[in-house]
C-alpha cells in the first residue's frame, strides 16, 4: 500500500477575483483617448485648450499610479508637451 504524495494529487489553483480599477487608473484608460484626439484633429484654437487638458489628466493620472503602471505613461507626458509647445508656436 502506497501513500499518495504531492506528485499524485491534482493541484488546482485558487481563484483569483480582480480588483477594481482605482480613480487613476480610469483617468488614464478612459479619459485620456478623447483628450487627445480632441487635441490632434479640431482646429487649432481648440486644440490650443485641449493639449493642456490632455496634459494635466496625465499627470494627474501618473501621480495616482506612480507606485503601479503610472511611469508607463510619462512618454505620452512627453509628447503631449512637445505637441503642445509645437501648437503654440504655430500660432504665434
Amino acid at each position: 500500500m502506497t501513500i499518495p504524495g504531492p506528485s499524485s494529487r491534482r493541484m488546482s489553483r485558487p481563484a483569483v477575483a480582480a480588483a477594481p480599477a482605482s480613480g487613476p487608473a480610469l483617468l488614464l484608460a478612459i479619459t485620456l483617448a478623447p483628450m487627445a484626439a480632441l487635441a490632434a484633429f479640431t482646429p487649432a484654437r481648440i486644440a490650443r485648450v485641449a493639449a493642456p487638458l490632455a496634459a494635466a489628466v496625465l499627470v494627474a493620472g501618473i501621480a495616482g499610479e506612480i507606485t503601479h503602471i503610472g511611469l508607463f505613461f510619462v512618454p505620452a507626458l512627453a509628447a503631449m508637451a512637445v505637441a503642445g509647445v509645437m501648437l503654440w508656436r504655430e500660432g504665434s
